[in-house]
């Protein structure tokens, strides 16, 4: 699991790898600060194979309980 907050300065290159047989899951906070690249990255991991299942929640940036039920739900539906 790999998690980005607004504190971090994301550069992605994923055009030489292929993601074929991965799945991503992507929880984007409605109120950080970097909301808004969230689609981008989730394009980017698309375009190379990764089936992303982008989900957009009311919250800031931060660890919240919704983060871990989201994510519990989403691990036990994709890897059972």
């Amino acid at each position: 699991m790999i998690r980005v907050s607004a504190n971090v300065h994301i550069a992605v290159t994923v055009s030489a790898v292929n993601h074929s047989g991965t799945n991503a899951l992507m929880l984007n906070k409605q109120n950080d600060p970097s909301a808004h690249k969230a689609s981008a990255v989730a394009d980017a991991l698309k375009i190379n194979g990764t089936p992303v299942e982008l989900r957009e929640l009311p919250a800031g940036q931060g660890l919240i309980d919704k983060d871990i039920s989201e994510t519990d739900e989403w691990i036990g539906r994709n890897f059972q």
